[in-house]
């Protein structure tokens, strides 16, 4: 039937096809787990008109999270998408110590919200986890931040963990500090964007949008035998 009225339409005269979608789109329940920085604010603030629905805004810091809060939270509602931006925030403190505790926090949040979400996936349809500068591979950065500018980088390994774990799409997105407000719509696209949701992590900059994509393993397994060379440093490196 389609190609029939294609083909009785060989001008494009009539219309095209298929046809353009002109309903208003719904409107979406939204749960934010929000940072203290306000990326999270900006991102409500610029959602596309009449797109939110319900939505309920968390401003504690990851340490004034209760297991049974965040569950309730998680249950209380069918969320369209839940957005946690914990990890853009970073430790209290530059040691050792501050970073494990800030690790511990955010991490399990986190946890509790894959957890109640693998026992009931009504409870949400989509899971966006955001970070700031996870993937910044600029010395000027690290000498600034020290140890504190990985500390959250553990999410990125914990989000495709939950993608083998939960049903619900799992969304990763790293920005930076310096991004600015007119940018943030960058992220809004991908968060309302279904078509694309879940399938890649982007890092969002001012600079552009860059995406991790997964490809095919085959080349790479079937390459040559790596040789061992007779001097040198080996690095080993651990993580999710």
């Amino acid at each position: 039937g389609f190609y029939l009225q294609a083909m009785g339409n060989h001008l494009d005269t009539v219309s095209q096809w298929p046809p353009p979608d002109f309903a208003e789109p719904s409107k979406e329940d939204v749960l934010v787990f929000s940072d203290s920085y306000g990326f999270c604010k900006e991102i409500m603030e610029q959602a596309p008109p009449g797109r939110l629905g319900v939505t309920n805004v968390q401003t504690r810091h990851a340490s004034k999270y209760p297991t049974k809060d965040v569950k309730n939270l998680v249950k209380m509602h069918p969320w369209d998408m839940i957005i946690f931006g914990l990890g853009i925030d970073p430790p209290d403190e530059n040691t050792v110590d501050g970073l494990h505790k800030h690790q511990f926090d955010v991490v399990m949040v986190l946890l509790t919200i894959l957890q109640v979400i693998a026992d009931d996936a009504t409870r949400c349809k989509r899971l966006a986890i955001i970070t700031a500068d996870a993937f910044a591979d600029e010395k000027e950065f690290h000498e600034d931040n020290g140890i504190s500018g990985i500390c959250n980088c553990t999410l990125f390994g914990m989000a495709n963990t939950g993608r083998q774990e939960i049903q619900s799409p799992i969304q990763y997105i790293d920005t930076e500090w310096a991004l600015r407000s007119e940018n943030t719509k960058y992220i809004v696209a991908e968060l309302f964007r279904h078509s694309s949701f879940g399938y890649n992590t982007v890092r969002i900059l001012n600079k552009g949008r860059f995406v991790l994509r997964q490809v095919p393993s085959k080349p790479y397994e079937l390459g040559p035998d790596f040789v061992c060379p007779d001097d040198g440093i080996i690095g080993i490196s651990g993580g999710n």
